[in-house]
């Protein structure tokens, strides 16, 4: 299994440069692939600052990449809820912060942001974000 960088998932949304996208279209399609939480947030800031893509275009791009067999992300079974939240407004770093959470087996986060805490409490990721 190989992880990968920003920049190879970039090249494949994007179709930018086409000498960096015939290389990281092989590099996915021969191998296994892994998918880093940094790697998954970083690409989404990228989409969204850096090529203005909306959030149903960056979630349709990352649900089609994730859906791909090979593809191994951080929380098998929780990319649904993933793109759920992110499309109903949460901010994607925090909804990344709470699959790895729960991921590590922890049942709530600590956090000072009161949004996060009214967000999370409305969505369907099974932990609690509480007021330290």
């Amino acid at each position: 299994m190989i992880a990968v960088d920003t920049n190879i998932i970039v090249r494949l949304m994007i179709n930018d440069n086409a000498k960096q996208v015939s290389k990281a279209r092989s590099l996915v399609v021969e191998n296994n692939i892994a998918i880093t939480s940094g790697v998954l947030i970083e690409t989404v800031w990228v989409l969204g600052r850096t090529y203005a893509l909306d959030r149903p275009a960056i979630a349709r791009s990352l649900a089609a990449l994730l859906a791909l067999p090979n593809i191994a992300a951080p929380w098998p079974g929780s990319v649904q809820s993933l793109l759920d939240c992110f499309l109903a407004g949460m901010d994607f770093a925090d909804v990344v912060h709470l699959l790895d959470a729960k991921a590590l087996g922890c049942n709530k986060l600590a956090s000072f942001d009161e949004k996060l805490r009214k967000q999370a409490a409305k969505r369907t990721i099974d932990i609690d974000v509480v007021a330290p």
